[in-house]
């Protein structure tokens, strides 16, 4: 296979973004616009409705990224505004929102992205309209209690 040097513009504040997303494309790990989307039929309502079984650390970890979106935000400053020991932990917090997820029939999304020069894990939605959608959903369900 033959390369071709490619020259991009990416606003200076993006630059860390757009090396991780290079890596994980040309790795494989991601394809054209996958990062980007989100399943369709989601709605506001299935939103609040899976926000309401999340615990507090979950609220927490998902109000960060929705603050944060599109970019996306390290594990230790996951771990230091969760107040967890360490970076292993957030795996957990994340499986049960997954799983909360399915019984409200919402899919919850976000990436995961390993710092191509620091090798920091880095967790956010960075599809900033599903963003949106789950910041309505959590101001619809924390209005109801």
């Amino acid at each position: 296979m033959s390369n071709t040097e490619i020259t991009v513009t990416v606003p200076t504040e993006r630059v860390a973004d757009f090396y991780r997303w290079y890596a994980d494309w040309s790795e494989g790990k991601v394809g054209v616009g996958e990062a980007d989307s989100y399943p369709v039929n989601q709605t506001v309502e299935a939103a609040a409705a899976w926000w309401a079984t999340l615990n507090q650390r979950e609220r927490q970890i998902q109000s960060l990224w929705i603050q944060a979106s599109p970019r996306t935000v390290s594990g230790e400053d996951i771990v230091e505004a969760l107040g967890l020991e360490r970076q292993g932990q957030i795996r957990g917090v994340l499986s049960w929102m997954t799983r909360k997820g399915e019984n409200a029939h919402f899919t919850p999304k976000w990436t995961f992205t390993v710092d191509p020069i620091t090798k920091q894990g880095h967790y956010g939605i960075i599809n900033k309209a599903f963003a949106d959608l789950v910041g309505r959903g959590r101001d619809r369900a924390e209005s109801r209690s």
